[in-house]
């Protein structure tokens, strides 16, 4: 087994929504990201599923996302962020710490992306993502799962930030061969 590059995008300008739309298949795919800014700080990094919608791919915003995640912090003891039963509109980076824009503040992450191509089925997301504050106070990361609970397929995922743009980053998609 090996990956196989899909789709790779270099963000150099401020942009709301940054999507990796590439999947076709029923395989495992992982998309590796570093290097992400915001440029509003305190701000808040999110990541949502996508899905071609009359052939424009299209982020999923519903209430559908269940997430559960362990989350470390520099500043911080252990912590768990989940949904505890109420279906979000997406999954936040680092337990939903703000994070900063400073030089230096950046974030990225690995996430797999499960069963997006089968449209009777869930999509699963098991995500490792990190954020780095210039204080170093508050460096911290989540590890766990978010998953979409409606059966249908998807193209992608998408990363965006709440309240403020992504003006940096390296996103790059790849197929589990």
């Amino acid at each position: 087994m090996g990956l196989r590059q899909v789709q790779k995008t270099v963000i150099t300008s401020s942009t709301s929504d940054v999507q990796l739309d590439a999947i076709n298949s029923d395989n495992i795919y992982v998309v590796i990201a570093s290097g992400i800014h915001a440029t509003t700080d305190g701000a808040y990094l999110q990541y949502r599923v996508t899905k071609d919608v009359s052939g424009t791919t299209t982020t999923q915003s519903g209430n559908s996302y269940k997430n559960a995640f362990g989350v470390v912090r520099a500043n911080a003891d252990f912590s768990s962020y989940k949904n505890a039963g109420t279906p979000r509109t997406e999954a936040y980076f680092c337990g939903a710490q703000p994070i900063g824009n400073a030089t230096g503040e950046k974030a990225g992450g690995i996430w797999y992306l499960h069963n997006f191509n089968k449209a009777d089925e869930y999509s699963y997301i098991i995500a490792q993502d990190y954020q780095i504050q210039s204080s170093g106070t508050a460096v911290g990361g989540n590890f766990g799962t978010t998953v979409f609970a409606v059966a249908e397929a998807h193209n992608g995922i998408s990363f965006s930030g709440y309240s403020t743009n992504i003006d940096e980053g390296t996103f790059t998609m790849y197929e589990l061969v």
